[in-house]
């Protein structure tokens, strides 16, 4: 607690720029109606806006390997035994923020089909909208100067980096934000005309940017693998939504701010459904490994009964789609028992661009990943390289096949690099240290092999 001589104001460190999301983002009111099971939180105009709430709780969570720096002192920055040293305002817009609502299912992994009664949908803030961050800090007598704008620097660098996502299914890509228009200015009310820049409104106007600042604390990356890989479209794909409009066809692809994407949503189903049926082939039990990694939640319901749930940390990036070609293609479904016509339909599937070597972009992050999780998501990876595992709808018709083109896999200072050289008469160009990537296999191999040694 600060004693009444320490509480006097001695200046403050404001900080302002502009966050954009790169991806949709979902704040949840925790309410809904008749169009939407999530509505996003609304401000009194009814527009969507970033709580504050919601920013500061992602970057506290992602500061607190600062606290061993000096726990007094965050202490005093974040609010422990005494009011924050922090002040964040809500983050709104002054551009119309674009919001859409998509459909959810759940999938039986076993069968590959939707379960009954899961479907459903949600509303999201579609990306690229400028939000304004204005941030103070007050500075007292016993507050460390330096140690704050440490915390500050650190935050930009976080953001920057692309370690801070606001909202929720963050870890199926939504929440993407980056940085713009940043500036710093320090404020010190013995200085007069800073105290009457600051009374009067008009630090920006009469105070200059600080650019002597001190390096923000170290960022660990440590124990986190990457993949970062390019693939061909084999054919079509298609991952399900439908139009407003009434001339459309039944079913077209999804978009976002009117460009095709692959969905994180999608993708990180398609690899849990595909991880399972490994395990299960090697005569594990998936529950026991992918509960912690791929997050879990909970089958109970009614009011007296809280979910339990483990959050993921397998992170799967929604990316765009580039230069798709799309067709409607007209189909016909047939009734089994009479070979008779049963339906006519449409649908808007994107097929693949003549010249269009890499259209899809897959982005997969594993945090305080083990050997084993790794050696998983490798397979799966092979298993999306050469077309096993498809994704996205329609795939009983061939739709969602996909052909890899190069992926780079990064880990612990190490970077594997490989290349389909098909056109060279070689399958695969592998730069790095490619036998830590057989080490990873094995050793999730090995692991079956140890449990199910301990159940025995």
């Amino acid at each position: 607690m600060l004693s009444k001589d320490n509480e006097r104001l001695t200046g403050k460190i404001i900080v302002k720029a502009l966050i954009t999301n790169t991806t949709p983002i979902i704040i949840s009111s925790g309410k809904d109606d008749e169009e939407s099971d999530i509505l996003l939180v609304r401000n009194w105009k009814g527009d969507f806006y970033i709580p504050a709430t919601s920013f500061a709780g992602v970057l506290r969570h992602n500061m607190r390997f600062t606290y061993n720096e000096n726990p007094e002192q965050f202490a005093y920055f974040w609010g422990i035994d005494n009011q924050s040293a922090m002040i964040i305002d809500d983050l709104m817009s002054e551009e119309e923020v674009k919001v859409t609502i998509r459909d959810g299912v759940k999938i039986e992994n076993k069968t590959g089909i939707a379960l009954k009664g899961a479907l459903y949908n949600y509303e999201i803030a579609e990306s690229d909208t400028n939000f304004k961050l204005y941030i103070e800090v007050n500075l007292r007598k016993e507050f460390d100067k330096d140690y704050f704008f440490k915390c500050l620097l650190t935050m930009r660098s976080l953001i920057e980096k692309g370690k801070i996502n606001i909202g929720a299914m963050s870890n199926k890509g939504f929440g993407r934000i980056k940085l713009t228009n940043y500036n710093i200015y320090e404020l010190n009310f013995s200085n007069k005309e800073h105290s009457i820049a600051w009374i009067t409104d008009k630090v920006e106007e009469k105070i200059a940017p600080t650019t002597k600042l001190p390096e923000p604390f170290h960022i660990s990356s440590n124990n986190t693998m990457t993949i970062d890989a390019s693939f061909a479209l084999k054919s079509s794909l298609i991952i399900g939504a439908y139009s407003e409009e009434t001339d459309c066809p039944d079913k077209i692809h999804i978009k976002s701010n009117g460009k095709s994407v692959l969905t994180g949503t999608t993708l990180k189903g398609a690899i849990r459904a595909r991880a399972e049926m490994i395990i299960n082939t090697l005569g594990g039990k998936p529950e026991l490994i992918l509960k912690e990694f791929m997050g879990w939640v909970s089958d109970k319901s009614g009011n007296n009964k809280k979910k339990e749930k483990c959050s993921s940390r397998l992170i799967i990036e929604e990316t765009y789609i580039e230069n798709p070609t799309e067709v409607v293609q007209q189909r016909t479904q047939i009734s089994r028992f009479t070979a008779g016509v049963l339906n006519l339909f449409d649908s808007h599937p994107l097929w693949k661009t003549n010249n269009s070597v890499d259209m899809i972009n897959i982005k997969i992050t594993i945090k305080d990943y083990k050997a084993y999780e790794a050696g998983l998501i490798l397979l799966i990876l092979k298993d999306l390289w050469s077309g096993d595992l498809p994704i996205g709808g329609e795939k009983a018709i061939g739709r969602g096949v996909l052909d890899g083109v190069k992926a780079k896999v990064s880990f612990n200072e190490n970077t594997v690099v490989i290349i389909n050289k098909k056109n060279n008469g070689t399958k695969l160009s592998i730069e790095g240290p490619s036998e830590k990537l057989e080490e990873f296999v094995k050793a999730f191999h090995n692991h079956i092999e140890n449990i199910e040694n301990i159940e025995n």
